[in-house]
């Protein structure tokens, strides 16, 4: 998924701004999102934010974004991570 598809997955959640949700918490609004709904759901959710209220989309979508990179660049780290453990043993 890239991170403009959990931009949208994130934006369609139940995750508020404040206060800003850790790492767990992004992990469990993406997975009860996706669990009940596909991603043409999430991102009919964020074109219909974006037609009745136009202001709060241009600020919950940039908070969106943030949150997705640093998900992201987070679950890659950790990946990487276990990858060079799993090498380590080898």
């Amino acid at each position: 998924m890239t991170v403009i598809e959990l931009a949208d997955v994130v934006f369609a959640s139940d995750l508020q701004q404040q206060p800003a949700p850790d790492k767990r918490q992004v992990a469990a609004a993406i997975s009860r999102v996706l669990t009940r709904h596909d991603l043409t759901w999430c991102v009919c959710q964020v074109a219909a934010e974006a037609g009745e209220h136009p202001e709060c989309y241009q600020r919950r979508m940039r908070w969106a974004l943030a949150v997705s990179r640093d998900y992201a660049a987070l679950a890659a780290t950790e990946i990487d991570q276990l990858s060079v453990s799993l090498d380590s043993r080898a």
